[in-house]
């Protein structure tokens, strides 16, 4: 399983999906509904059927805790949101 924290619009996330070669769990998690948004028409063109955009309300929130300590991998490119302690929470 791979979380991609800071998803924003989905190009790193997509990409991972595709190097995944569709297998597996990609969690792509973003707190800006907008960006998630315009993340789910590039993610049905890719075909990817491995990603799960998630819209996150904070950085305590329930989808965070519930992958605590299962993720195999943790992308975080922070935005300088505070967001990026989230990734502490599944390590």
């Amino acid at each position: 399983m791979v979380v991609d924290f800071c998803a924003g619009a989905g190009g790193k996330t997509l990409l991972l999906g595709a190097q995944m070669a569709s297998s597996g769990r990609l969690y792509a998690f973003d707190v800006s509904e907008k960006r998630l948004a315009n993340f789910k028409p590039r993610q049905a063109r890719s075909g990817l059927s491995n990603v799960h955009p998630q819209l996150l309300s904070h950085e305590n929130d329930a989808k965070v805790k519930r992958l605590a300590g299962k993720a195999d991998r943790v992308l975080v490119d922070a935005p300088c949101s505070g967001l990026a302690r989230c990734a502490a929470t599944l390590t």
